[in-house]
C-alpha cells in the first residue's frame, strides 16, 4: 500500500527530469511512499499492510480514517517545492526522488499520529494506553512507513 508520485506539466522542473531520465537510458524512475509487506505484523498477527488497508479505507467493523489520503493531499503542493529545491541545488533525479520520498513518508507518518476521526470505539480504548491517536497502539504501522525509489539507475 503506497503511494506514487508523477511530477507532470511543462516546467523547468519537468524538462530537467525528462533530461536526467534520458541520461538514465529512458527507463521511468518512480517514488513510492507507504507501506510494503516486509514480514512485519501486528500483534493479532496479520501483516502491516493489510492493517494499513483495513484502516486507510474501513471494513464494517473499521472506519475508514483515510491517513493516505490525506498525507498526499497535504503534501502535494510542497512536493513540488522539494523537487526546485534539490534540482536547484544541481541535484541528480536520485537526489531529487529522495527528498520527494522523505517528505511524503514524513507526512504519512504525521497523519497516522493526527488522530483522525471517528474516535476509537470503547472496546478498542480499553486494550490502548489512554491517549493514544486513533491509529496508534503498538507503533507498528507507524514505524513501517517508508519510500522505495524504482526503475533507472539506482
Amino acid at each position: 500500500m503506497g503511494i506514487s508520485v508523477t511530477i507532470s506539466g511543462e516546467s523547468a522542473i519537468r524538462k530537467r527530469l525528462d533530461a536526467m531520465r534520458r541520461q538514465l537510458g529512458g527507463e521511468e524512475t518512480v517514488v513510492n511512499a507507504g507501506l510494503w509487506d516486509e514480514g512485519q505484523e501486528t500483534k493479532s498477527g496479520t501483516p502491516v499492510p493489510e492493517y494499513a488497508y483495513y484502516n486507510n479505507y474501513g471494513t464494517p467493523k473499521i472506519p475508514a480514517r483515510a491517513f493516505m489520503k490525506f498525507a498526499w493531499e497535504e503534501e502535494k503542493p510542497e512536493l513540488v517545492a522539494y523537487a526546485r529545491y534539490a534540482l536547484a541545488a544541481k541535484g541528480t533525479l536520485q537526489d531529487c526522488l529522495m527528498v520527494i520520498g522523505q517528505n511524503l513518508a514524513a507526512q504519512i507518518r504525521r497523519q497516522i499520529l493526527a488522530n483522525l476521526q471517528p474516535d476509537n470505539a470503547d472496546a478498542t480504548k480499553r486494550h490502548k494506553a489512554p491517549g493514544l491517536p486513533t491509529l496508534i497502539d503498538t507503533k507498528t504501522m507507524l514505524n513501517s512507513v517508508t519510500f522505495k525509489i524504482s526503475g533507472g539507475e539506482q
